[in-house]
């Protein structure tokens, strides 16, 4: 019933307003937004690479317009009814009249809030990240003929030849840390003759990152490898040199090696730990009582003291401890051994809280068979975690129904149903050099 008024309502206000205007009420000098009319694309590359970039472009130059359907920059719906309420009711008083604005209107899009000026700047440097140095872009708005206080948009693209990197040069870089980036450099996303790219740059400034970090610089972030790019020296060519930033700090410079290790494990309301004890060369720190057998939890480490630091074996040794499933969350910590300028030794911290031991589930149906027998039901689960504190999880359900059939030729018959289901998951784990290749 409710609807039908909606619907009524709707239909009386787009009879009424059909011949109002969109743009009566707007504030002085404001002109409406409908739409982008064209976009002109002079000396396209026709590359996959100048596709993409002409689809970043665009992507800057949209803006939504007047009437706009699902936030689209090209798509507009042809009945402007918000911009109609808007319009005739924007200053009238009274609640039903701030009823029907609040509920219908739509709010004006003007050209000045589109900012042009704005756009076609983040497109040129667009097209300059992308290698078109050369490449431009400009714009015109196009008044409406018949109501000046409406405006559309011209958008000109002058994409030109890209720029391609001609010699790439790694400088500046300490000996052990050349030596591994030259091992890989057959990975490398940098190539003479590609597009300059500063996605690709950033790119390969993480690859670097990530390949240092997993041979034990722990220090070491993207954010230390600069670029220098020289086009003086061949017209349409870039000369690359990739470099170390001055502001590196010094703990970056060196490989990092594993300390002592300890595991603080947390209780199920996130109580400290009080006890400990040592098994092999890690201290496990508890509260309580010890949940989790030792040799568990030493199997899930990929690293051991000695070893040399690697982003690798730590991200394996998080993702196996948390396949153990006990553990509500698990997070690792580095701390330097000490505070000398020559220590390159890190103490490794694994805190991790349990998570409650039991989990139900309670569900209820209602099941309707082909036999006509129809009835509610209820499945009851019940999980058991680490039940021999290896990660082992116990998994029991009770389903049962009260079903009745009742027929014209027969007596009403009613029956009760149920069932228990149970499930074993032991998780047998095997040493990680099967699980995991080496490094």
């Amino acid at each position: 019933m409710m609807l039908n008024r909606y619907i009524t309502l709707y239909i009386i206000l787009t009879t009424t307003l059909a011949s109002c205007s969109t743009t009566r009420n707007l504030p002085e000098n404001e002109v409406l937004y409908t739409g982008i009319r064209s976009i002109t694309i002079e000396n396209k590359d026709e590359s996959r690479a100048g596709e993409n970039t002409i689809d970043e472009v665009e992507a800057a130059l949209s803006y939504p317009p007047n009437n706009s359907l699902l936030g689209s920059s090209s798509i507009r719906v042809p009945i402007p009814f918000g911009l109609w309420v808007y319009n005739s009711f924007v200053n009238r008083n009274g609640v039903f009249n701030k009823w029907i604005f609040n509920t219908f209107a739509v709010s004006p899009v003007y050209v000045d809030a589109v900012n042009p000026d704005v756009r076609v700047k983040v497109a040129q440097n667009l097209l300059h990240e992308y290698g078109y140095f050369n490449g431009s872009t400009s714009y015109e708005i196009i008044p409406d003929k018949k109501n000046p206080r409406k405006a559309s948009i011209d958008y000109k693209i002058t994409m030109n030849d890209p720029y391609v990197l001609d010699s790439i040069r790694h400088i500046r870089f300490r000996h052990r840390a050349d030596t591994v980036i030259q091992m890989y450099s057959h990975r490398q996303l940098l190539r003479s003759g590609n597009n300059f790219n500063v996605v690709t740059l950033d790119e390969e400034r993480k690859r670097i990152a990530t390949l240092l970090r997993n041979e034990g610089y722990f220090y070491y972030r993207p954010e230390y490898i600069t670029y220098q790019a020289d086009t003086t020296e061949t017209p349409g060519k870039v000369s690359l040199r990739v470099t170390r930033a001055p502001t590196m700090p010094r703990n970056a410079l060196r490989p990092w090696n594993i300390g002592s290790i300890t595991v603080n494990l947390y209780g199920y309301n996130n109580e400290r730990p009080t006890d400990s004890l040592f098994y092999k060369d890690i201290l496990i720190r508890y509260e309580g009582k010890l949940r989790v057998r030792p040799d568990v939890l030493h199997r899930q480490l990929r690293f051991k003291t000695g070893n040399t630091y690697s982003e690798r074996r730590q991200e394996r040794t998080h993702a196996a401890i948390s396949r153990l499933g006990i553990f509500r969350y698990t997070d690792i910590q580095y701390i330097p051994k000490d505070t000398t300028r020559t220590c390159d030794t890190l103490n490794v911290i694994i805190n991790a809280a349990h998570d409650l031991p039991l989990d139900g589930e309670l569900e209820f149906n209602a099941t309707t068979k082909s036999n006509n027998q129809t009835g509610p039901g209820i499945i009851l689960g019940l999980t058991k975690r680490n039940v021999f504190g290896g990660g082992e999880t116990f998994n029991a359900s009770i389903n049962g129904s009260y079903e009745w059939q009742r027929l014209a030729d027969i007596p009403l018959m009613v029956t009760t149903q149920l069932s228990i289901a149970t499930n074993w998951e032991l998780r047998h784990r095997l040493p990680s050099h099967v699980l995991f290749s080496p490094g």
